[in-house]
């Protein structure tokens, strides 16, 4: 059974949380390198020695810029294979959704240079991108899983070959789309981009 929080372990978080968004905003604002803690604080209405408490330093903020999008990510994942409203469908069809969903809502993230910029500039300080225990992996390999159980998939691929499937497009798709300063339509891209995968991966039952 999972452990229930405590009100103080809610605050916590809340306010790790808040830390978090604010700075990062800051990050999107000002660039990395010229934001300091103590404007971190002011920001979150908080004392520096409160970041130390939940953070070593601005480099461990920075390294979880991806944080926010696991959490939207959690959730879409959660309503997907408990709604009613999704129910009827097979699992390939909620893997499609999942995929689209990601690449939706990982263009709209408004630290969505920062998050590439930073760990571009940091390879040796972090590697939170490509975590496999990161919720977007989690959520990849029940689908997946859940698509060979049906006989939907290819069975001779490993889950590393569809993580690399998926999340290489991702963020191709994504570079290319910053470079290019967001002059193409990327949702409808990426429906072209999971066509393109769904031809490879998917088998005929």
């Amino acid at each position: 059974m999972e452990k229930k929080l405590t009100s103080r372990r809610k605050q916590a978080l809340k306010t790790r949380k808040k830390i978090l968004l604010c700075a990062l905003d800051l990050f999107e604002k000002k660039g990395y390198d010229e934001v300091t803690m103590v404007e971190i604080a002011e920001a979150a209405q908080t004392s520096v020695g409160s970041i130390y408490r939940y953070f070593k330093s601005k480099d461990e903020i920075a390294a979880q810029n991806a944080e926010p999008l696991d959490d939207l990510y959690r959730e879409y994942f959660a309503e997907l294979t408990t709604s009613e409203e999704f129910a009827s469908l097979s699992a390939l069809e909620k893997l499609e959704r999942y995929y689209l969903f990601i690449q939706r809502v990982v263009s709209g993230y408004s630290n969505l240079r920062s998050l590439y910029i930073y760990n571009l500039k940091h390879p040796g300080t972090t590697t939170f991108l490509t975590d496999q225990n990161r919720e977007i992996y989690q959520d990849y390999k029940t689908l997946i899983d859940a698509c060979r159980k049906e006989g939907s998939i290819r069975s001779d691929l490993s889950d590393e070959a569809y993580f690399d499937l998926f999340l290489q497009s991702s963020r191709g798709m994504l570079i290319d789309w910053l470079l290019r300063n967001e002059n193409f339509d990327f949702e409808a891209q990426a429906r072209k981009a999971w066509n393109v995968i769904l031809s490879y991966i998917k088998t005929d039952l």
